[in-house]
């Protein structure tokens, strides 16, 4: 909220409207990605907020030990390519 309230206040022009609402598209796809809770995405998803720091060890405790790997390996950082 912060962040959208010093975009309008250094608004000048009717244009600049149209900044703001490329801002805020571009914030809504960024978090309905991170919390996509359809089944099919949610180890993809659970990998993305375990590599941010957002969930833990402790969050995923308790889930199956292949699940626990997979989440643990596809938060990984890929190497560098050739």
């Amino acid at each position: 909220m912060a962040e959208l309230r010093e975009k309008v206040a250094r608004m000048k022009a009717p244009q600049d409207l149209w900044r703001i609402e490329d801002y805020l598209r571009t914030r809504r796809k960024e978090i309905d990605d991170r919390y996509d809770f359809r089944y099919g995405v949610l180890i993809f998803v659970f990998a993305g907020l375990y590599r941010e720091g957002f969930i833990t060890d402790a969050d995923i405790h308790g889930l199956s030990p292949d699940k626990i790997e997979d989440i643990k390996r596809m938060s990984e950082p890929f190497p560098p390519s050739d």
